[in-house]
């Protein structure tokens, strides 16, 4: 199924075939249908949308991240209530009274082992199915804004933390190195929103100020850090990047 964030709440949708009828949906799930019939290449007009099966949850609230773990759970990140598991019949909520270290979540992941990583205004923590960690106070990670978060093929996470940089967490002995998202010029500045590997296992970052890039492989073998920043100047057209 697809999930769409719509402004207060969430909307998934099964496709099952053409309609003319898509009554219960709200203007915002309608609208959301409409974004995903595009994103699918499928021609959707006010007459004819797909039928959908469909389940929406209005929060009071904004939905920040989105991810779906290997049951089918969908867990859903909120700018102020903490996390919402949905495992397709009932919505069960976690906040700072279930041990996470803010409300504001800010990314969600679940790495190779199934642990759920969360990402918030006061650091990290992260849950194995039965108890949250505040992995920053165990660690002794200062960073607190954590944007972003991806796993590497040898499962060491890359942090993106606003004002910090990039912080790389290696979970097996806890320990994190942090890199500083600056050429010497100064035009790259450390408040990573994004962060994303290609194929060459070259992390590419967004920042506030523009986009730079870190030859992984290179460091993991050299020890040598070469970020490359990308500004107007290289051709990026825009001025700073957003979270993803």
């Amino acid at each position: 199924h697809l999930v769409e964030a719509i402004e207060h709440g969430l909307a998934a949708y099964e496709g099952v075939g053409l309609a003319e009828n898509y009554e219960g949906l709200t203007s915002e799930g309608k609208a959301a249908m409409v974004r995903i019939g595009e994103d699918l290449g499928v021609p959707l007009n006010a007459l004819a949308l797909c039928e959908f099966e469909m389940w929406c949850y209005q929060f009071d609230d904004v939905v920040r991240a989105i991810i779906e773990d290997w049951q089918g759970n969908t867990w859903i990140g909120t700018n102020e209530g903490g996390i919402c598991k949905y495992d397709g019949k009932t919505l069960t909520t976690f906040t700072t009274r279930e041990g996470l270290t803010s409300n504001r979540i800010n990314t969600l992941l679940q790495d190779r082992r199934g642990i759920i990583w969360i990402g918030t205004l006061d650091g990290l923590c992260n849950y194995d199915g039965k108890t949250f960690i505040d992995i920053s106070r165990v660690s002794g990670l200062k960073a607190k804004h954590i944007y972003c978060i991806l796993e590497d093929k040898k499962g060491h996470l890359w942090l993106g933390a606003y004002g910090v940089g990039i912080i790389k967490y290696n979970p097996a002995d806890g320990s994190f190195k942090t890199f500083q998202c600056l050429d010497n010029r100064g035009r790259i500045n450390n408040s990573v929103v994004s962060l994303c590997f290609d194929n060459s296992n070259r992390l590419w970052i967004g920042t506030e100020k523009g986009i730079c890039r870190l030859d992984v492989e290179s460091y993991e073998k050299t020890g040598e850090i070469h970020i490359k920043p990308y500004g107007k100047e290289e051709g990026f057209s825009g001025i700073e990047c957003i979270h993803n």
